[in-house]
C-alpha cells in the first residue's frame, strides 16, 4: 500500500515541477494533495467461499479431486422431513464395497465368509479429506456435526470397523460394532442418483452411525479407515456404502489454540458495548505495524520530506457488501471501537475517518471480522436454485497531505 501511495503523491511533485518555466537548484512544495486508492476486496478477486466450498463441483476439490471415488449432491431432504432448510448442507457418498453378487455353486444358498478377490477382509481407506480448508477459511471455526450413516446390503452377520487417522495418529470411531439396527446401521442398499442429479431430496434416517465432527475439525487433512468382517449368502447382492451429511454451520471458538481468548468488545449501532468473537480471517490487514509502514519513536527518520510523516487525514470507506451466504456477520475497527453491519447491503457506504493525531504512528485501524459472542455461531445459507451465493465487500483508502517539503 505505501509503495501505490507514494508513486501518487510523488507523480503530483514531479508535475509541480514539470509545469514551472525554469528549473531551480531547489523547490519548496507546499499543499494539500489528496489520493482515493482502491484496495479492492479482502477476500480476492474471486469469490473463494462460493468457488471453493458452495458448490459440488468445488467441494469435491476436498474430497479428493478427480481420484475420489465420492458423489457430492446438494442435501435438500431436511425440508421434506422436518421443514428446516436454513443451513447449506451436501450429502456425500463413497463406495467402501462397490455392489456385487457373490457366486453361487450350489444348489441351495449358504453361509459364507465375506472375502474379497484376494481371500481378505474387505478393508481399506479413502484418503486426503480437506474440509479443513473452509473451517480456515472462515476464520478457525469448527462443524457443529457431521453425520455419517453405514448402508450395508446383503450381510447376514457381521462387524465394522471405522478410523480416522489425522497426522499419523489413527483414532477408532468404531471398533468391531455389529452390523445391525443396534448400532444405527442401515441395513438396505443405498441407491445413487443418475448421473446428472445434483440435488438429493430424500430424507436421510433421523440417527446417524457416527460424527465426524472431531475428525473434520482437525487442522490438516484426514483419512478414514474401514475393515468388513462377517458371512453372506452365497447369491446375494452385496453393497457397502458411507454416506456424510454435512451441514455448513459452525461453532466460532471463544479461545485460540494458544488458548488465547478472542472476546473483544466494541460499541454496537446503538452504542452499547456488546461482547463480541473475531474470526482469524488471513484476508484482512493485521498486526501492529504502521499502514505506511513508518517508523515511530527512536526509529523514525529525522529528514522527514518523507510524504508519509505529512498526512493530514485518512478515511477508510466500506462499501459494496455482497453478502448472501452468512447473516449476522460485523467488521469491527479496533482504534474507533466502531462495528458495521456485513448482512448484504450493495449499496452501502459506511466512511471512518482519522484525523493527524489518530494517523501517527504506528497507525492500524485494526480489522475484524466478528460475530456477537451471544449467537456464537456462523451458519451458511441455502443457495436458492439457479442463483449464487456471494461473500464480498470492498476496501477503499482516501488520504490527504499536509506538504511542505524541500526538493
Amino acid at each position: 500500500m505505501r509503495s501505490k501511495l507514494y508513486a501518487v503523491f510523488t507523480g503530483i511533485l514531479c508535475f509541480c515541477v514539470v509545469v514551472a518555466c525554469e528549473i531551480p537548484q531547489s523547490v519548496s512544495v507546499k499543499g494539500h494533495p489528496g489520493v482515493y486508492l482502491n484496495l479492492g476486496s479482502p477476500f480476492g478477486s474471486d469469490n473463494t467461499l462460493v468457488d471453493k466450498f458452495l458448490n459440488v463441483d468445488g467441494l469435491k476439490d476436498q474430497l479428493g479431486g478427480n481420484n475420489s471415488t465420492s458423489r457430492i449432491y446438494t442435501y435438500r431432504g431436511d425440508i421434506n422431513a422436518t421443514g428446516d432448510d436454513g443451513v447449506q448442507t451436501y450429502l456425500i457418498s463413497f463406495p467402501l464395497i462397490p455392489e456385487f453378487t457373490v457366486p453361487s455353486p450350489y444348489d441351495a444358498p449358504i453361509d459364507i465368509p465375506l472375502r474379497d478377490d484376494k481371500g481378505s477382509k474387505f478393508s481399506g481407506t479413502i484418503p486426503n479429506l480437506a474440509l479443513h480448508e473452509i473451517t480456515n477459511f472462515l476464520g478457525g471455526v469448527s462443524f457443529d456435526s457431521v453425520p455419517a450413516y453405514l448402508y450395508v446390503a446383503g450381510m447376514t452377520s457381521g462387524t465394522m470397523t471405522l478410523s480416522y487417522t489425522i497426522s499419523k495418529q489413527t483414532t477408532t470411531l468404531l471398533s468391531d460394532a455389529g452390523i445391525d439396527g443396534t448400532n444405527n446401521f442401515i441395513t438396505t442398499a443405498f441407491v445413487e442418483k443418475g448421473k446428472n442429479v445434483k440435488t438429493w431430496v430424500d430424507p436421510l434416517p433421523a440417527d446417524p452411525t457416527t460424527d465426524l465432527n472431531v475428525a473434520f475439525n482437525a487442522n490438516s487433512p484426514v483419512t478414514l479407515g474401514f475393515e468388513i468382517d462377517g458371512t453372506v449368502k452365497t447369491g446375494a447382492s452385496v453393497k457397502v456404502d458411507l454416506v456424510i451429511k454435512l451441514p455448513l454451520k459452525f461453532s466460532v471458538p471463544l479461545k485460540d489454540k494458544n488458548n488465547i481468548s478472542q472476546e473483544v468488545t466494541f460499541k454496537n449501532k446503538a452504542g452499547i458495548n456488546t461482547t463480541y468473537v473475531k474470526l482469524n480471517l488471513d484476508a484482512l490487514p493485521k498486526g501492529d505495524e504502521d499502514l505506511f509502514g513508518r517508523k515511530g519513536g527512536s526509529d523514525k527518520k529525522e529528514d522527514d520530506d518523507d510524504i508519509f510523516e505529512q498526512l493530514d487525514f485518512v478515511t477508510i470507506l466500506v462499501n459494496n457488501i455482497e453478502n448472501t451466504a452468512i447473516d449476522n456477520l460485523f467488521l469491527g475497527i479496533q482504534q474507533k471501537n466502531q462495528t458495521i453491519s456485513l448482512n448484504n447491503n450493495p449499496d452501502a457506504d459506511y466512511e471512518i475517518e482519522f484525523d493527524d493525531l489518530e494517523l501517527k504512528p504506528p497507525f492500524n485501524p485494526g480489522f475484524l471480522v466478528l460475530v456477537e459472542k451471544a449467537n456464537n455461531s456462523i451458519i451458511i445459507k441455502p443457495q436458492a436454485d439457479g442463483t449464487e451465493s456471494k461473500f464480498d465487500f470492498k476496501l477503499a483508502l482516501e488520504a490527504q497531505a499536509d506538504l511542505n517539503i524541500q526538493l
